[in-house]
């Protein structure tokens, strides 16, 4: 039965085929060091960002994002019926008439928004670079 290799001899062959593969490719050992340190420290700076908060997933951002704009949605359908009796009540009018008056023009305002475009995560809100290049 073979002899079973050490860790040391492991990463000894290890490091003696990454060398090999770096003198293939043409690649100064010393250079692919200096690369492979900086995407360690990149990946480092990465994760300590994501412990603090400050950077997180895009697709829990998107979600997020979806949700409470459907909250909105809902909330402001819903307020019409809401507030057409007190309101009519202090009008002196049909409390079904404001109610319907109400829904049409918060379904009229809420079109309008569906309408304007959600802007991409990570881009620059719309406008800003005219500005900036007209104030230069």
């Amino acid at each position: 039965m073979p002899r079973k290799m050490t860790t040391a001899e492991g990463r000894a062959m290890a490091r003696a085929r990454w060398s090999r593969v770096r003198a293939a490719e043409g690649e100064p050992e010393a250079e692919a060091r200096r690369r492979l340190t900086r995407a360690k420290a990149d990946r480092a700076e990465l994760e300590v960002r994501v412990r603090r908060f400050e950077l997180v997933e895009r697709a829990k951002v998107e979600r997020a994002v979806f949700d409470f704009a459907r909250r909105m949605r809902d909330a402001w359908t819903l307020w019409p019926a809401r507030v057409a009796a007190p309101l009519a009540a202090r009008l002196g009018a049909d409390p079904h008439a404001v109610e319907a008056a109400l829904a049409a023009e918060v379904r009229k305002h809420l079109e309008e928004l569906s309408r304007d475009p959600v802007p991409r995560l990570g881009a620059e809100p719309a406008g800003e670079a005219q500005r900036d290049y007209a104030s230069a």
